[in-house]
């Protein structure tokens, strides 16, 4: 089996920013809130599965699961596991 190419996934995972931020941003307009949300999730076929995200609301957790679950990997062939990503979130960043 061939590694996953992490600079790919790397790469997705930060253009995809935008859609955590969409989450937080209408987290803001209820709470102010602040923390780390951590996302794991698994790369099957160039697709997210197996997401699961961890901190601050559960509205902000689902929204981010939301998100990620229409995040495509494409060009990247090989499958992966227990992808993790940290997402420190504050007002105004």
């Amino acid at each position: 089996m061939k590694p996953v190419n992490k600079d790919k996934v790397a790469s997705k995972i930060k253009t995809q920013r935008a859609d955590i931020q969409t989450c937080y941003s209408k987290e803001l307009k209820k709470a102010k809130v602040s923390g780390k949300l951590t996302v794991t999730f698994d790369i099957v076929d160039g697709k997210t599965r197996e997401i699961k995200v961890d901190g601050l609301s559960p509205t902000m957790r689902t929204c981010t699961k939301t998100a990620i679950q229409k995040w495509a990997f494409s060009g990247v062939s090989e499958n992966a596991t227990g992808v993790s990503v940290n997402y420190v979130l504050q007002p105004g960043k």
